[in-house]
């Protein structure tokens, strides 16, 4: 029997794999995407956050960024709060990969919503902030409970 966990956890591998190709149309990676779109939403944070953030090592990010500022996507600037940490940021460039990839994103739910009247839509939307809001919930008391 399917629960409505396995079906949401299967249909975001799918949603995944989907917007995977999707983004390869600007020429960029699954996981550079990613962290291009965390750094435009979430600016000038230090590259720990955005491992964090990721689930991916911090040396992976540090590879991921090293690579992305030698294609002129993101920058690094020190942080002024502490000298040891960098922050990362957008270049000109990375904004305007950005804003090509949220044109293609924005299709892309346009394409996959249109399925649904707009009070499914509604309900879709409603359904998916309680779920998140739950979550978070029981991931703090699991936290409190066990340290």
């Amino acid at each position: 029997m399917e629960t409505t966990t396995y079906r949401i956890v299967d249909a975001a591998k799918r949603l995944r794999k989907l917007f995977d190709r999707h983004v390869r149309e600007v020429g960029m990676t699954a996981p550079q995407a990613r962290l291009l779109m965390l750094v435009a939403r979430e600016p000038e944070q230090t590259q720990s956050f955005y491992a964090a953030e990721l689930e991916v090592e911090p040396i992976t990010l540090c590879r991921m960024v090293d690579r992305m500022e030698d294609g002129g996507l993101l920058e690094r600037h020190a942080d002024p709060a502490d000298r040891r940490a960098r922050l990362v940021g957008c270049s000109p460039q990375g904004q305007k990969k950005v804003n090509e990839m949220r044109s293609i994103v924005d299709q892309f739910n346009i394409e996959m919503m249109s399925a649904f009247t707009p009070e499914e839509r509604d309900t879709i939307e409603r359904g998916l902030k309680l779920m998140s809001d739950r979550i978070n919930t029981m991931t703090e008391e699991r936290e409190a409970a066990h340290g």
